[in-house]
């Protein structure tokens, strides 16, 4: 599995995938609960922040 690093490699594909999976708790910590396709562009670069900060933990 190949190892990425820096934002660009996520795709919003990835993110919004991981967005919808999450429950709303998780969602309501990093955001707000609402779908990826009710989030505008500013929100969806803070949820891709936490997304890339999510998979670096890791």
């Amino acid at each position: 599995m190949a190892h990425h690093t820096g934002p660009k490699e996520y795709s919003e594909k990835d993110v919004s995938r991981w967005w919808n999976g999450l429950d709303w708790k998780q969602r309501t910590l990093i955001f707000e609960d609402l779908p990826w396709s009710r989030l505008d562009t500013k929100q969806r670069g803070v949820v891709r922040k936490k997304y890339v900060e999510e998979q670096k933990g890791t």
